[in-house]
């Protein structure tokens, strides 16, 4: 699947790694997990929305998290964690800068809720789980080259498997 796949079929292949995110995190002591990004709020009318008035969502709805994560374990704070999942089928993590902007406000706005990354490697059919500021770090240090896509000239960097 590549970039210029259909929102459709995208979505189809993203829910199996939103499902597997789920049950993760779902099944861990202390976990509780609900939806929250805009695919649990339009539910069923996603597909439409998206494909009819995409350009009119702002860009911090379009990166909303994907849960809420509430965990809780003995002997530890409760702590609240924003986690985004993201499926790639190559040995890389293609991000947008645009959409790294906006997880900067998801990251930094609600004092400790953090965000956390699930990342579904399709070809290694395993994951990794990075925090949002170990991500910026991982990012900085690397300095990627910053690409553009063809079909719309939006900026992007893609982070290797292999440095996770």
């Amino acid at each position: 699947m590549t970039y210029n796949s259909s929102y459709k079929k995208r979505k189809k292949s993203g829910q199996k790694a939103e499902d597997l995110a789920f049950e993760f995190y779902n099944n861990m002591e202390g976990c509780h997990i609900i939806p929250f990004g805009i695919e649990s709020i339009l539910g069923s009318k996603t597909a439409i929305i998206t494909e009819l008035f995409y350009h009119c969502v702002p860009n911090k709805l379009k990166s909303m998290p994907d849960f809420i994560l509430f965990w809780q374990k003995k002997g530890y704070k409760k702590k609240m964690w924003f986690i985004e999942v993201k499926l790639s089928s190559f040995d890389f993590l293609r991000l947008k800068l645009l959409d790294i902007e906006t997880y900067k406000y998801w990251n930094e706005t609600f004092n400790e809720s953090k965000l956390l990354f699930y990342i579904q490697y399709a070809n290694k059919n395993n994951f990794k789980q990075v925090t949002f500021d170990k991500l910026l770090e991982l990012i900085t240090a690397n300095n990627y080259e910053i690409k553009k896509y063809p079909d719309n000239n939006k900026q992007y960097i893609e982070i290797p498997y292999k440095d996770f």
